[in-house]
């Protein structure tokens, strides 16, 4: 839900510079860090699935694009004539993708990449007080990025406005069109990944996993993208990536515009040409446009939007019964992995693919 009128705070600059620097320094014991490891298609460590699972085909290349606070009823033509008018004829729609019920924004992120969520995460707090700098709420579970890990298949939790890697306060303002949130990090929330060490302690770094893999998409200034954009450029570009735009770009608040809905289309048509360009995009990449729960406008309708785009996809609407926990089955259906809580007993996508 809109949480625009919560205080934030500016995060160390010296810490900022010292985790990017232990992000972009990574040496070869790091499995495959973001827009500086191997193209896909290269790298000893690097795993291809041989086949997909349950309807769902085997995938190079997922890119799962993340919107705020959107009932499905309010991305139009009008609204939203990239995502709903140009790009129409060329995805997937389904219809019946229900946010989890009772929840603010990040259970949505920890179940659509976890298989489920926990009563703080559903209520929006961040995974650290930020007065007393004691840790509040995480967990020690399983996770898509975890499983990915394990199996050496390169991935990125892409964070829009991020000051630096695995940020666990949030940041910036939205004059200034830089707002990090971090309750819509989930890579943050997990043990296995974060290391629960929120601290700032200048000897206290997050774990490796985190500082080099959950990263900026850029720089502070406004609605810069440019270290996710160069990596796409090169192609080297991980296997899966989880992209969260900043809070006036992926429509949480409103950033001097009349539209919401219509700011995160304007990210979608910047950013979705340059991974469709990209040399590592091929027949077997996906792109998932979604959003985490409903519109504040709408707030009883859970109906949220999912569209999917790819060579392998059926353009198309579709009806059927899905919920967050159906995005993580279905990428890890993509990628052979086991299915995490919900995940086994969720409806993957399966009716949309060629």
């Amino acid at each position: 839900m809109n949480t625009a009128n919560k205080p934030r705070l500016r995060s160390l600059t010296g810490i900022g510079l010292l985790l990017l620097a232990l992000a972009l320094g990574a040496g070869p014991g790091s499995a495959s860090p973001a827009g500086a490891g191997a193209h896909a298609s290269s790298g000893s460590h690097e795993q291809r699935a041989t086949s997909g699972r349950g309807g769902v085909p085997r995938a190079s290349h997922v890119f799962v694009i993340v919107g705020e606070n959107t009932s499905l009823r309010q991305v139009t033509r009008r609204s939203a004539p990239y995502l709903a008018g140009i790009l129409r004829g060329r995805s997937a729609r389904l219809h019946g993708l229900r946010a989890v019920r009772n929840s603010s924004s990040t259970g949505n992120y920890i179940k659509m990449t976890s298989g489920q969520s926990i009563a703080c995460e559903r209520n929006d707090s961040n995974p650290v007080n930020p007065n007393t700098d004691r840790s509040i709420c995480h967990q020690k579970v399983d996770n898509v990025f975890h499983q990915l890990q394990a199996r050496h298949i390169s991935w990125a939790d892409w964070q829009e406005s991020m000051p630096h890697p695995c940020a666990f306060y949030d940041d910036g303002t939205n004059w200034a069109g830089d707002v990090y949130g971090a309750h819509h990090n989930p890579a943050i929330y997990y043990d296995d990944i974060e290391g629960n060490r929120y601290v700032e302690d200048f000897g206290s770094a997050p774990k490796g996993a985190c500082l080099h893999h959950d990263l900026p998409m850029g720089t502070t200034a406004p609605n810069n993208t440019v270290r996710f954009d160069r990596a796409l450029a090169t192609g080297r570009i991980p296997r899966f990536n989880y992209v969260v735009p900043n809070d006036c770009e992926n429509g949480h608040d409103l950033c001097g515009t009349h539209s919401t809905v219509g700011q995160f289309d304007g990210f979608l048509r910047r950013e979705i040409p340059k991974i469709m360009a990209s040399p590592a995009w091929d027949r077997r990449s996906v792109i998932n446009v979604t959003w985490d729960e409903q519109g504040d406008a709408t707030p009883k309708d859970r109906r949220i939007g999912s569209v999917w785009i790819g060579a392998h996809v059926k353009p198309g609407d579709y009806r059927g019964r899905w919920n967050q926990a159906s995005l993580l089955r279905t990428v890890e259906d993509a990628f052979g992995l086991p299915h995490l809580a919900h995940a086994r007993t969720a409806h993957p996508v399966a009716k949309i693919w060629r």
